[in-house]
């Protein structure tokens, strides 16, 4: 089985909120993809607001035909 590679980490302002930060971390495995988003306020890394969870399923097509 392969290993997952290693996650992909991003981190931009936002255009009309300069003092707050999007991060994104995506993880990408063999049979899926999972991805992290928070912000943060003034650069204040030390806590994490919660957002919320969102879960989305896409069906494999690949076995439909």
């Amino acid at each position: 089985m392969p290993q997952p590679k290693e996650p992909i980490e991003v981190s931009f302002p936002l255009p009309k909120a300069p003092d707050t930060k999007i991060h994104l971390r995506l993880t990408i495995q063999t049979t899926s993809l999972l991805l992290f988003l928070t912000t943060v306020i003034n650069n204040d890394t030390s806590t994490v607001p919660p957002l919320g969870s969102f879960v989305y399923a896409l069906p494999d097509v690949c076995h439909l035909f």
